[in-house]
């Protein structure tokens, strides 16, 4: 797809009233201007509220799971699965309010905002125990950021394994596009789904069993958008099931060029999307604009997105299936479908499949074999490293036989009530130098950080926070030393880190604050795959916490002198 220059893409935004409103309508409406581009848009604060509550919670206004037609345990954001689609544009800044009204059990909760950079808001990152402490139950807490970059995304839930349980929802900033199209059809997430509660997922990943089905949990069902069919005869036993749950369409127009916003939302699962009888042409990765490229299928693993546009050439009367398929996970279901109509196709055609993208078998390494593909419009160098941390990364079970990722022999350990970030600030030096905190101090002369990963057996998909890092290399082995791609290489926030290999990848230490990166399969971040940055110490320090970021810590206190802080032992509290 031929560049045109950049074009807005920005729509009409109306100021929103500071009190915490149902304004999801407005957004809606507001996305479908995004598609004509307004010129002449000015930055606003646009004002929000999610409110996390259990389904057993919702007095009856959520019916059950429609996804699959199951009844099941599951956390909703406003009442909805997926949670809302939250909006802005690019340069706006963004205040959202969470309320926590998570029951059966209570918990503490916070709110991460996958691949915002927050320059000069590292406090509202939402990770608890690293730049927070947790929302008590009952409680509120508002995140106030600058959407200084643009692209899709989406928002999760970084507390004990709850987005894994339905704490989470896509997200956009409008900003402007290299390439042409005519159809913004919005996002199109890609997870799996597991029949058992996320306690479960977390305790059996811990646990000390030898069976890799417990330790290594299955997941039941893959959901585009939340939806999918189950059949209805694996389901557990005295579950309410039927088969007749709706899958996941979109509507294509004939002629037309139509953008999907690919975001792979899975708690384990790589996701490779496909559409029989279209090619996608990709656009953006994570956040980062690239030269297009054509391909049949597109390779997403946890966190990654891709925005890309899908020309409307197909036979108008008839249906198509939209794939998502599943290698190098534990599944129980190995593929996901939806329906791509076109105009006015009534939505009872069935696809009938001619083609389907023939996948080779990734499952021996799981690596990424269109990193080469990924380039940048805009160019950066890759700028000799002030820093080199090298980290190898083993599992193995400990003493009490349960289960840990190891980062240079040592596994992370978060204390929810003493946050990284403000113990950083406070001074208290000894306890930031804990082992079990994993945290490398970057000085503030440092600028370009390398780091190394060498990886055993299983995929990790790395993300890291608070900005985004250059893929110098990516391949089998350990790391030899030679920079696979030197001149332009792919930029993201996200990353697979196939198995038996390496990653390299570079950051700018530009931006203060404790930044983690890890893993993004949320079991694996749980048993301890983590690692926190400081970037420029001496900035951080000088910093103020603010009242309300303290009066949460305050609460926190008060809550888990009474309760307890529900973390199960030898798990890191973090996904």
């Amino acid at each position: 797809m031929p560049s045109r220059g950049l074009r807005r893409v920005f729509p009409q935004v109306r100021r929103l009233q500071p009190a915490c409103l149902d304004i999801w309508g407005p957004n809606r409406a507001r996305r479908k201007l995004a598609r004509r581009g307004v010129a002449g848009h000015a930055n606003l604060i646009l004002r929000m509220c999610l409110t996390l509550a259990s389904y057993e919670n919702m007095n009856g206004r959520y019916n059950g799971l429609s996804l699959h037609r199951m009844d099941l345990t599951l956390l909703t954001v406003n009442g909805q699965f997926p949670g809302p689609l939250v909006e802005a544009n690019w340069g706006d800044i963004v205040e959202v309010t969470v309320h926590n009204n998570i029951t059966g059990p209570e918990e503490g909760t916070a709110m991460h905002w996958h691949g915002i950079h927050q320059q000069g808001t590292g406090l509202m990152d939402g990770v608890s125990g690293i730049t927070q402490c947790p929302i008590v139950p009952g409680g509120s807490f508002t995140y106030r950021w600058r959407a200084s970059t643009y692209g899709s995304t989406w928002y999760h839930g970084h507390h004990a394994l709850q987005y894994g349980g339905g704490l989470w929802g896509p997200m956009v900033i409008y900003g402007p596009s290299h390439v042409e199209y005519d159809l913004d059809l919005g996002p199109v997430t890609l997870s799996d789904y597991y029949h058992y509660p996320y306690e479960k997922i977390a305790s059996d990943a811990i646990s000390t069993s030898n069976d890799t089905s417990v330790y290594a949990p299955n997941s039941n069902n893959h959901l585009i958008n939340g939806m999918n069919h189950f059949n209805c005869s694996l389901a557990p036993a005295n579950t309410t099931c039927k088969s007749n749950a709706p899958r996941a369409s979109l509507r294509f127009k004939s002629g037309k060029v139509h953008k999907l916003r690919l975001i792979n939302t899975s708690v384990e699962a790589m996701q490779i999307f496909s559409i029989d009888g279209h090619k996608l042409i990709v656009t953006t990765m994570d956040f980062v604009p690239v030269e297009p490229y054509e391909v049949e299928y597109i390779i997403l693993g946890v966190g990654m997105r891709a925005e890309v546009l899908v020309k409307g050439n197909g036979d108008p009367t008839r249906s198509y299936y939209m794939r998502s398929r599943i290698q190098c996970a534990v599944t129980k279901v190995n593929e996901t479908l939806g329906t791509i109509f076109y105009d006015e196709t009534p939505s009872t055609i069935v696809p009938v499949t001619k083609t389907v993208a023939a996948l080779p078998n990734f499952s021996s390494t799981c690596g990424d074999p269109d990193l080469h593909l990924k380039k940048p419009i805009y160019k950066k160098r890759v700028p000799k490293p002030d820093l080199t941390l090298l980290y190898d990364i083993e599992f193995r079970a400990n003493a009490s036989g349960n289960h840990e990722w190891l980062m240079n022999n040592v596994t992370f350990q978060a204390d929810w009530s003493r946050p990284l970030y403000i113990e950083a600030v406070d001074g208290h030096a000894e306890y930031l130098k804990d082992p079990q905190h994993i945290l490398a101090t970057i000085p503030d002369d440092v600028r370009h950080v390398r780091v190394i990963l060498n990886n055993h057996f299983s995929v990790h998909p790395m993300h890291i926070h608070g900005g985004d890092f250059q893929i110098l290399s990516e391949s089998d082995g350990f790391y030899n030393g030679s920079l696979k791609y030197p001149k332009n290489p792919a930029r993201a926030d996200t990353e697979l880190l196939r198995r038996n290999g390496n990653l390299v990848v570079q950051f700018e230490a530009k931006n203060p604050g404790i930044w983690s990166f890890h893993c993004h399969t949320a079991w694996h971040a749980s048993v301890g795959l983590y690692i926190n940055f400081l970037v420029k110490p001496k900035k951080v320090q000088q910093s103020k916490i603010p009242d309300d970021v303290r009066e949460v810590c305050a609460a926190w206190d008060d809550y888990r002198q009474l309760h307890g802080e529900n973390a199960l032992p030898f798990d890191s509290g973090l996904r």
